[in-house]
């Protein structure tokens, strides 16, 4: 099987997904969201159209043990669009932000880990 490279390799595994719904993801996988980011070996996983809002995504989807999830929800229309980023907790992140580098509308939400 494939493994993660983590924190102190020279390797890291990324892999990015269009799920077309993130919830939908957590319950046609065995394991939810655990299982399939162990059956990808992913470090950092981009998901793309997680079509869900912060007042519905409940925290068996927004929190998968080992990693950080940052989300961007659409703010124009609700269950739209919208992307998270899951890192692995081993690897330092040093800020997550909405937006392009502080060039969009709004991007001023950034997330530094603490």
């Amino acid at each position: 099987g494939m493994e993660s490279a983590g924190a102190g390799s020279d390797r890291l595994r990324i892999v990015t997904w269009n799920v077309n719904g993130i919830k939908s993801l957590a319950v046609s996988h065995r394991g939810g969201l655990p299982g399939v980011l162990s059956s990808l070996s992913a470090d950092v996983l981009c998901i793309q159209e997680t079509k869900t809002t912060r007042d519905v995504l409940d925290s068996s989807t927004a929190t998968v043990p080992g990693y950080t999830s940052y989300f961007s929800f659409c703010r124009t229309r609700k269950s739209y669009s919208g992307v998270c980023t899951m890192v692995r907790d081993s690897l330092p992140t040093l800020a997550a932000q909405d937006g392009l580098t502080g060039l969009l509308p709004n991007s001023g939400d950034a997330v530094i880990p603490g």
